[in-house]
């Protein structure tokens, strides 16, 4: 008599039928829906950050609420800024005197059909000196011009300056407001970048 293998995936798989076929049967089937919704639900939701967590990130906003200092210039569009280096210099110390720490996990990275530019997607996990964790699915999606070896240092540095940045709420008082933008060329710099990403 021939031997056949039945998978575990298998198994479930007729389990579950199995069940629907006699919650259909037995007039059930409107419960079993509301109770894969429910299980939907919790499989999505998002634990709550550890107050160890939470009591950091407000201490560390609360000791960085002057404009960081800048420390590099943009020669070509004349202004100055907070350089990644700069910007960690002034952090860094902060984060570690109140206990918490960003791990960076690179989730994708996709060069275009083009090879013009980069793309990363980072994520970032919340760990607190303690050994607290959040799960929170953060992530920072980064596009930067591609052709050289410094393509991924650049966008890591990048991603991580923009997450803390906005994770802390900092102020560099840098040339980045959508409002300060030349709004006449808006239209033909954004069909340009567009071109650039294919």
């Amino acid at each position: 008599m021939p031997k056949y293998h039945v998978s575990d995936e298998d198994v479930k798989k007729a389990q579950i039928e199995m069940g629907e076929f006699m919650a259909e049967k037995l007039g059930l089937k409107e419960d079993l829906e509301n109770q894969k919704n429910k299980i939907k639900i919790n499989n999505n939701f998002i634990s709550p950050m550890p107050k160890s967590i939470a009591i950091a990130i407000n201490e560390i906003m609360l000791k960085l609420q002057e404009p960081l200092k800048h420390d590099a210039e943009n020669k070509f569009q004349k202004y100055t800024y907070t350089s990644i280096d700069g910007f960690l210099k002034q952090v860094h110390p902060v984060c570690a005197e109140a206990g918490l720490i960003i791990v960076p996990h690179e989730q994708s990275s996709e060069i275009s059909p083009s090879g013009k530019n980069l793309t990363v997607v980072y994520q970032y996990i919340l760990v607190h000196k303690e050994g607290d964790t959040w799960d929170f699915p953060t992530t920072k999606h980064i596009v930067v011009p591609f052709g050289n070896g410094t393509a991924m240092g650049t966008a890591q540095s990048y991603a991580l300056k923009q997450f803390m940045r906005s994770l802390f709420q900092l102020s560099t008082g840098e040339q980045d407001d959508l409002d300060a933008l030349d709004q006449t060329n808006t239209s033909q710099k954004k069909k340009k970048n567009s071109e650039d990403l294919l």
